[in-house]
């Protein structure tokens, strides 16, 4: 399991993604690509990969995201 976010505009204001366990905050700039997996190294969820998309308060974002998931 695993997710991709590209960004191709960015806000003026808002707009970052946020991972709350790692108290982390990410404001990807224009053409910037994030990828992170939700599994551990046991192959196992990994709740801290919890994310949260703030709000744009000014301005437009233009992003694609999609998450990838194998099945054996």
């Amino acid at each position: 399991m695993a997710n991709v976010l590209f960004n191709l505009q960015t806000p003026k204001l808002g707009g970052a993604i946020v991972f709350p366990q790692l108290e982390m905050g990410i404001s990807l700039p224009a053409n910037a690509l994030l990828y992170w997996t939700q599994l551990d190294e046991y192959y196992e969820y990994d709740y801290r990969s919890k994310q949260h998309v703030c709000p744009v308060i000014a301005g437009t974002q233009l992003t694609v995201y999609t998450s990838i998931t194998a099945r054996s």
